[in-house]
């Protein structure tokens, strides 16, 4: 046995689970701990040994030295199989490894990836750099989701989509207050594909690495179903260089499996795909059918931004207002004044979003024959943490009244999330700079007065216990979920118009979904919003509000 005086190794710290299984999470909470009981370095490779360089040797003859080094616990040899790997691999497979890496067995050393040597992997794992992050949504803290990205080899920012689960509730603080500290402009000459990026992402400077499990990469290149599994502390951005993914890949994986059922004019493929769990692209063609009649109107021939998730909710979300490019003979891209928007005109518009796996539209305030005039305003009634929904009743109704006060008749609406909408329609006459200051002046004017239960700025830093009155939603290319649109969020929630008698402290948003609002409109004598169209005022005078 060779006795070691020094020695230069090629091995990999991991720290091992129960079972024996190496677990990079536990890695890095071990590592933040100061903890060292489940860590194990695995040694692989000897290239010095004694002052003698190793390297030009074949790989089986350093391994033969290795093996017989007397190494201390801490350090494991690890064992090599010569052959066939696939067997190899099926095994580390079903017991829940990365994978193996295979090597040329008379192969020299050689540092960096070169042809000598392959990993081979039980599913997608790979080190992404930390670009942005997106704001967290319902009860989550700290973030909702990382967007991540990686260099090609020419040097390249490529973007990669998003990673919205396997945090912990600590390091969702432990990032949010590393992301904070690089914030930054978005990255110039960042490389995305022609799906857009969501506009919602906090951009951060390029410097934080992160490891990602994920089940493959998309044709529109963003990894899809990723898993957070830790900040690569010994990973420096610019090490992290892959060749882009093969766009057509993933499009041709799945062409030989496609099924496809027509709903009105439209091929709808992959109809048993979950949006929402246990609801399909059919369930929501279903849905549209139901309650198109009732939707249309503030749908059709109205400029329109989407929110779409093709993996469903789980997945990436991403926000487009730009054509699709899928050849949809019944979505259209148009622009007013710059402002470039999608519009249909009737159920199979419905169907076709549908088909795109569009779970949210949303509209602007204004139609296609007039879009430089708003039709109607929207108030959006947003409550931050602690504040009870009767209280966001109270607000909506206060709201009423001094719209009322002002001339205008106002009709609500639950969002599908925790907030209400007020639309006062409108006499399209005013352009969009007018109401806007209008709405505005009026959620400021409520502020001052109040300023304990509402504010009327997204920049203030603590909203708990306030209720913003988002007025942004009135502005030329601004939108707002519409009334009967279906929400990206767990339950199935839609954006349901309400009859002022139903905006009471009993009032529960939750309670309309997918499955129950066609049942609703159907038990219903009267529409909610009935006289909407004939309640339609023009701004008042001077596009302001007295503040008190």
């Amino acid at each position: 046995m060779p006795r070691v005086s020094t020695a230069l190794l090629d091995a990999e710290l991991v720290a091992l689970r129960p079972d024996g299984v190496s677990s990079f999470p536990e890695l890095q909470a071990a590592l933040s701990a100061g903890r060292d009981d489940t860590l194990v370095l695995y040694v692989f490779d000897l290239l010095h040994l004694n002052g003698w360089d190793l390297r030009p040797c074949a790989l089986v003859e350093r391994k033969r030295v290795l093996a017989r080094l007397d190494l201390p616990a801490m350090l494991r040899y690890s064992d090599h199989h010569a052959g066939d790997g696939g067997p190899i691999r099926r095994e580390a497979c079903r017991m829940g490894l990365e994978g193996i890496i295979v090597k040329r067995a008379d192969g020299p050393y050689a540092s960096g990836r070169g042809h000598g040597w392959l990993k081979v992997k039980c599913q997608g794992r790979d080190e992404f750099v930390i670009l942005g992050w997106t704001p967290p949504r319902g009860s989550r803290s700290g973030i909702g989701a990382l967007h991540v990205g990686y260099y090609d080899p020419q040097g390249g920012l490529h973007y990669a989509g998003g990673v919205g689960t396997g945090f912990s509730e600590a390091e969702l603080t432990r990032l949010r207050g590393k992301l904070d500290a690089i914030a930054a402009d978005p990255p110039e000459n960042l490389l995305v594909t022609s799906t857009p990026v969501e506009r919602s992402i906090r951009w951060v400077r390029p410097e934080l690495v992160a490891e990602v499990r994920y089940i493959a990469f998309s044709g529109a290149g963003r990894v899809r179903h990723g898993v957070y599994l830790g900040l690569r502390e010994d990973k420096e951005a610019k090490d992290v260089v892959r060749d882009p993914p093969d766009p057509d890949a993933e499009r041709t994986a799945r062409t030989p499996k496609a099924r496809a059922e027509v709903v009105g004019a439209v091929a709808l493929t992959h109809p048993e795909r979950e949006l929402w769990p246990g609801i399909t692209k059919r369930d929501l063609a279903k849905y549209w059918q139901a309650v198109a009649d009732h939707a249309l109107p503030g749908l059709a021939h109205r400029p329109l931004a989407i929110v779409r998730c093709p993996d469903g909710i789980a997945g990436e979300h991403f926000f487009q207002k730009r054509d699709p490019g899928r050849g949809t003979t019944h979505i259209r891209a148009a622009e007013a004044a710059g402002s470039p928007y999608l519009a249909i005109d009737g159920l199979d518009g419905l169907f076709a979003m549908t088909q795109l796996a569009a779970i949210e539209l949303h509209a602007w305030g204004a139609s296609e024959a007039d879009p430089l005039h708003p039709d109607q305003i929207v108030m959006d009634l947003d409550p931050g943490e602690g504040v009870a929904f009767p209280t966001v009743v109270a607000a909506a109704r206060e709201m009423r009244e001094r719209l009322g006060k002002l001339g205008l008749e106002s009709f609500c609406r639950t969002t599908g999330g925790k907030g209400l909408h007020i639309v006062a329609p409108l006499t399209p006459r005013a352009d969009w700079d007018e109401v806007k200051a209008f709405c505005r002046a009026l959620a400021e004017a409520m502020s001052k007065e109040a300023p304990e239960r509402f504010l009327s700025t997204v920049k203030k830093a603590d909203r708990r216990g306030r209720i913003l009155i988002d007025w942004l939603r009135n502005g030329l290319g601004a939108t707002a979920i519409a009334s009967f649109c279906p929400r990206a969020r767990p339950g199935a929630t839609v954006a349901t118009p309400l009859a002022w008698s139903e905006v009471t402290a009993k009032l529960d948003p939750a309670a309309f979904t997918l499955a129950t609002v066609p049942k609703r409109l159907a038990r219903l004598r009267k529409e909610p919003w009935e006289g909407f169209e004939a309640a339609r005022r023009t701004l008042p005078a001077g596009g302001s509000v007295k503040r008190s």
